[in-house]
């Protein structure tokens, strides 16, 4: 295997464990939230983010290459949470949540899927999950902002 292979490879191990992060994170926070569609939209999204990790560990498990485990704290530029800072209104907390991982993982997705490499049908996977993963991530920011009446006139622009 070549060294280009090689660092996708590794990119792809560390988006792996960032999904398993983000479904172990959104898990904790779905159990604190008091609005049902909400808690639905993250449960879903917490699904999604395990049935991708194990969907890419199986694509290369069949093709012979298995991911060693790694510690979440090992993983160079995790999305692993830091202090909360400036939480002003309510459902800060859940959106700054929502965003920091979203942002680590359509980065992660993004960095792969600008790279060149020969695993096919990867790259069709990959963008499906991705697209997947910006819809989950809008729809819980949207049911967020719903819970508290916090929509302005910048909320929709494109």
């Amino acid at each position: 295997m070549d060294a280009n292979n090689t660092n996708v490879l590794a990119k792809i191990s560390s988006l792996i464990y960032s999904l398993s992060h983000t479904k172990e994170e959104i898990e904790m926070v779905a159990d604190e939230v008091d609005d049902c569609n909400l808690r639905i939209a993250l449960n879903g999204l917490s699904q999604e983010s395990s049935i991708f990790a194990n969907e890419l560990c199986m694509q290369f498990k069949n093709s012979g290459i298995y991911f060693p485990r790694l510690a979440l704290e090992e993983l160079q530029g995790s999305n692993t949470m830091n202090t909360v800072e400036g939480i002003e209104q309510p459902g800060d907390e859940l959106s700054y949540i929502c965003t920091k991982n979203e942002n680590f993982l359509l980065a992660a997705y993004n960095l792969i899927l600008n790279e060149n490499f020969l695993f096919p049908g990867l790259r069709d996977i990959m963008t499906y999950q991705l697209d997947a993963l910006k819809s989950a991530f809008l729809k819980i920011k949207l049911l967020n902002m719903a819970r508290f009446g916090v929509f302005t006139s910048t909320t929709f622009s494109l």
